[in-house]
């Protein structure tokens, strides 16, 4: 039975999807209220920070306690691909760094509008041949990400294959947006059970990011990727969510590329319910899975 944590939140959520459409009239104010938002979340104590510039790229290392030696992840943030950066993303990736024992590596990717399809995709190939060149070994690099960030975690491993450049350990997705064409039925039967994501804002949002690009391309929605040679997948999705088929589609064509793949669906959860680890129990078992994932491949 879901927790009384997580009810609350999905109401408060709801409110704020019906508004979000009037209050939000550009991208930038959206990001101006998530950075404010995130610099409360930042105030609590916890984690070791290092400032990064790989080329143009900003970002941070995060360490934890008991590290395990040469493991680190490369955290691709989620947003629509117009949304998110290292800032309001710190608070989840210092606990990921915290439960897979791990070195974490989160960067400002560049976002649509100004920035659309492959402006992205460029900049996480880039962070992670920084990570190749830095000494860290392949086998302990772990890439992930939520819902964009997922869908880009993925984009970026087809990229890495195609390059013929090592594959990381492993690829670990969250709530995974891996269709742009949004073609899941999921997509229209789950809109209203959906108390975060908004279908018109998800539709514009997508379209800013492959711009003249056929949104079909593997590069832009990795579902339609030849993922033969991948390493272990893990894949966590909620099932009131609008893109809980992305998920399901991608682990049918992850198992038809007879990939390792481990899909989780977790009832009545929300689009990426992890970030609320801090209040809701649900989060907090997500989060120590992922770190039990991670820990195991290696």
């Amino acid at each position: 039975m879901p927790s009384w944590q997580n009810a609350v939140i999905k109401k408060v959520l709801k409110r704020h999807k019906l508004k979000s459409v009037f209050r939000y009239r550009s991208i930038k104010s959206k990001r101006r209220l998530q950075e404010r938002r995130a610099a409360i979340l930042n105030l609590i104590p916890g984690g070791d920070f290092k400032d990064i510039k790989i080329g143009n790229i900003k970002g941070q290392l995060i360490e934890a306690e008991n590290m395990s030696p040469g493991r680190i992840i490369l955290y691709l943030h989620g947003g629509t691909y117009c949304t998110g950066s290292v800032k309001s993303y710190r608070i989840l990736a210092r606990k990921l760094a915290e439960v897979c024992s791990s070195e974490l590596l989160i960067i400002n990717y560049r976002l649509a509008p100004e920035n659309p399809y492959p402006g992205a995709l460029e900049d996480s190939v880039e962070a992670y041949r920084w990570l190749l060149e830095n000494g860290y070994e392949s086998n302990k690099i772990f890439i992930m990400g939520d819902s964009a960030g997922g869908g880009l975690a993925l984009s970026t491993g087809l990229k890495i294959k195609d390059l013929t450049l090592e594959m990381p350990a492993g690829f670990i997705c969250m709530s995974p947006w891996t269709d742009l064409t949004l073609s899941g039925k999921s997509f229209f039967e789950r809109a209203k059970r959906d108390p975060l994501l908004n279908p018109k804002v998800i539709r514009k949002c997508a379209k800013l990011y492959y711009g003249n690009h056929d949104p079909k391309e593997y590069f832009i929605s990795p579902l339609f990727g030849d993922f033969t040679g991948f390493p272990p997948v893990m894949i966590q999705v909620g099932t009131e969510e609008i893109l809980y088929d992305d998920s399901l589609r991608l682990f049918e064509k992850l198992k038809e590329s007879k990939v390792s793949v481990e899909l989780e669906i977790w009832k009545k959860m929300f689009h990426v319910w992890q970030f609320f680890y801090l209040v809701m129990p649900e989060s907090r078992e997500a989060v120590g899975k992922i770190g039990d994932f991670v820990k195991k491949q290696e």
